[in-house]
């Protein structure tokens, strides 16, 4: 007799292989994205357009707005790349190592 397997663990499903599990995470992570994109791009833009708005303490808010647009372009190729039976995350291999650290260290700027 085999005492591996408890023999629960055929029913389980595996969340990555339930379609519905990974339609909702992406496109969970694509709306994330594109308000955390487009909401640090209109940030960037107002601050370096108006005038007043470009006081040395105003510049901590492009810089924080920078950090964050790059979050929000690094965070859903890091995650889509963690998916193990996405088709395209096995053609982003090449660029988990990149993806990585530049999520890592993008708040360091």
């Amino acid at each position: 007799m085999d005492n591996t397997s408890s023999g629960t663990e055929e029913c389980a499903v595996d969340r990555y292989e339930d379609i519905y599990y990974n339609a909702f995470y992406l496109t969970l992570i694509t709306v994330i994205a594109c308000v955390s994109i487009v909401g640090n791009v209109l940030v960037i833009i107002v601050m370096l357009r108006t005038p007043k708005l470009r006081t040395p303490s105003n510049y901590f808010f492009i810089n924080l707005g920078f950090s964050d647009l790059m979050q929000g372009i690094l965070y859903p190729v890091y995650n889509i790349g963690q998916m193990p039976y996405f088709e395209l995350a096995k053609s982003m291999c090449k660029y988990m190592g990149w993806a990585h650290f530049a999520r890592c260290h993008t708040n360091q700027l």
